[in-house]
């Protein structure tokens, strides 16, 4: 498999566990303290910025 086939292997299935992003929350990132929270079609808020998820408070590798 080469490197396209792999990112794009990669961003399947990141999108099958997060989705894709919606919109910005009013929420502040309970990490980093920025109003850069958004909301994913998965139902995950994760920070734009520090890409902390919010419930769990796992980084989250974002591939967009």
């Amino acid at each position: 498999m080469d490197r396209y086939e792999e990112q794009e292997k990669e961003l399947k299935e990141f999108e099958q566990k997060y989705g894709t992003p919606l919109k910005y929350t009013d929420d502040n990132c309970i990490g980093c303290g920025r109003a850069r929270v958004e909301l994913w079609s998965s139902g995950k808020r994760i920070c734009e910025k520090c890409h902390l998820d919010q419930d769990t408070k796992e980084n989250v590798q974002v591939l967009y």
